[in-house]
């Protein structure tokens, strides 16, 4: 629940108190049904309790005919500034339905809707939902009831969820709710969806669906797919794409899949899984594509500037005057790719895979090359200040590729990060600031005037956590990558990396003296490590889940870890003993 921030309906008791009332029918459905607890569930009992609670002789609707009314009404306030929309104008709206055409008085329903606490109505006669939530809700209705009308034998079994999805780009919420309301056990509705969706982005023998409900299949397909196979997974997660993930998100996007020209700026698709999707001349501004997987994908003319491109494989790609300026792809695979002419300006290609990769003509100024494997071809290339230590078996046409004078072209501030920030940390003192980040950086602050004093690198992805230890002396960062690494303060040079963990690092904390740091992460374990001299002391065991944070009690004696298995635990600083286990939290 915390996903739909119902925190905030704390400011309308009435909701609140509504909504808790609503815990003990789900529960009851839980218990008779074995239905999942969910926030969908909670919802539909919330709303149901409104729609099903009348008595026939007081209304002109039915509570089915009110539920498509609602559904409708999301619709529309959805692509509406503000949404809102005037009682007036409920007229107009309940025309566009053939179903409720003719069948209600717009001045009745008007009185009706006031009834519904979860619907607010201005004095000047402006309508919308009490909460996004609520909108969220029941445009996820809408969707939901799009794919049922999508019966196989329908002329165009997409038709109805391409005019549903024609609208802004769908949020997150949305997504979760349309999940929550088609389980995955429901096999029958589950498949209509994935039928609806998927036909959604193919071609029609009528031509193509509006741009738009492409781009919202995409979303909804990928989101969907990710919760089967990690429902209520942590954005940690989100890396490493299945066989399994494969093969479900193959069933909402098909092979091929059309988005040519489509609109995805600053769009989180990590783990994309789209064969041969035709994205060429789209905006992928920002776009998070981290371990996507996009063999043969045609990228032709398209923008991805400082987009996340992590470990994406983009083997046999077209992408052809793309321009990837600044991207962050560590890890990218590339072979066989055809990118003449394309941009690479300041990206970081290392570690990537460039086995026959056609770079005729393109710009990679200022790349980072280093490690490197595969021969590409740089004929015409552009390679000024590209550097690739250590690069295995590349070769040039060009004169060099060594380190030059300047390692970057300032197309940006260079003091700002390229990407998320994740963590930041302050000295005890008060007069350095570190912060770190999706850019692979830990980057260092003046706490006066904001100045940059310096960026350190080392790691090979995103750097989740950083802390200082209580001298202010050493920085302890930890990533993605698995390490934990050991900075001086003053200097930035790196003192050690800590290594040997068995997944991604969340967290790290120093004790109060400064002679103990303690990481967490992925692997479900806590670590107690020697801050002098980086020896591991003793691994903690007893989280069923991922860790997620570590903190010190101030003398040093307690080490308390919190993590994905909704506990709490108490630690012996000194001898790693688990003292106690709060429990409580349900999420």
């Amino acid at each position: 629940m915390k996903q739909q921030h119902l925190l905030e309906l704390g400011d309308r008791p009435q909701l609140l108190d509504i909504i808790i009332a609503s815990l003990p029918d789900l529960k009851l459905k839980q218990a008779s049904t074995g239905a999942a607890l969910n926030t969908g569930a909670l919802y539909q009992i919330y709303t149901n309790k409104w729609l099903d609670d009348f008595k026939p002789t007081e209304r002109q609707s039915s509570s089915e005919t009110l539920r498509t009314v609602l559904e409708e009404l999301a619709h529309t306030l959805w692509q509406r500034v503000g949404n809102r929309l005037h009682y007036g104008d409920l007229f107009a709206m309940l025309k566009d339905r053939p179903d409720l055409r003719g069948k209600l008085d717009p001045n009745q329903l008007d009185v009706e809707l006031r009834t519904a606490a979860f619907l607010s109505r201005t004095p000047d006669g402006l309508y919308g939902f009490s909460h996004r939530s609520f909108l969220e809700y029941f445009l996820a209705r809408r969707i939901e009831r799009a794919a049922s009308s999508s019966a196989p034998t329908h002329a165009l079994p997409s038709a109805a969820m391409a005019q549903v999805l024609d609208i802004s780009r769908l949020s997150r919420e949305v997504c979760g709710f349309v999940h929550d309301l088609v389980p995955v056990q429901d096999d029958s509705r589950r498949t209509a969806l994935r039928s609806s969706l998927s036909g959604v982005l193919s071609a029609q023998d009528s031509g193509l669906y509006p741009l738009d409900a492409r781009t919202n299949a995409l979303i909804l397909g990928h989101r969907l797919a990710w919760a089967e196979q990690e429902s209520g997974a942590s954005a940690m997660d989100w890396f490493e794409p299945s066989d399994a993930l494969k093969q479900s998100m193959a069933t909402y996007i098909p092979e091929g899949a059309l988005l040519a020209g489509a609109d995805l700026r600053d769009l989180g698709l990590r783990g994309l899984c789209a064969p041969g999707i035709d994205l060429q001349g789209a905006q992928l501004d920002g776009a998070d594509l981290s371990e996507a997987f996009l063999p043969g994908a045609l990228l032709g003319q398209a923008s991805l500037v400082k987009a996340l491109l992590y470990g994406v494989n983009l083997e046999q790609a077209q992408l052809q005057a793309a321009d990837f300026s600044d991207c962050l792809a560590t890890g990218i695979r590339l072979d066989g790719a055809q990118a003449q002419e394309s941009v690479w300006l300041n990206a970081r290609l290392q570690h990537g895979h460039l086995q026959s990769t056609q770079f005729k003509g393109a710009d990679l100024r200022c790349a980072h090359l280093s490690q490197v494997e595969g021969r590409p071809s740089l004929t015409d290339a552009l390679v000024f200040g590209a550097t690739a230590a250590g690069a295995k078996v590349l070769r040039r046409s060009h004169l060099v590729l060594v380190q030059p004078e300047v390692s970057r072209l300032q197309l940006a501030p260079p003091e700002k990060h390229f990407g998320s920030v994740r963590s930041v940390a302050w000295t005890a003192d008060g007069k350095t600031l570190a912060s770190a980040g999706d850019d692979q950086t830990v980057r260092l602050w003046d706490g006066a005037s904001g100045k940059l004093l310096r960026t350190l690198e080392g790691h090979q992805g995103t750097v989740w956590s950083v802390a200082w230890s209580a001298d202010g002396k050493t920085l302890a960062s930890a990533g993605i990558d698995k390490t934990v690494r050991l900075w001086d303060g003053a200097s930035g040079k790196l003192l050690c990396t800590l290594e040997g963990l068995q997944g991604a690092v969340s967290s790290v904390a120093w004790s109060a003296d400064g002679k103990t740091l303690a990481s967490a992460g992925e692997d479900k374990t806590v670590r107690l490590w020697d801050g002098a001299s980086g020896k591991l002391l003793r691994t903690l065991e007893a989280h069923q889940g991922r860790v997620f944070s570590v903190a010190w009690s101030a003398d040093g004696k307690t080490l308390a870890s919190a993590g994905d298995d909704q506990m709490v635990h108490l630690w012996d600083g000194a001898s790693g003993k688990l003292l106690r286990k709060l429990e409580g939290h349900q999420g």
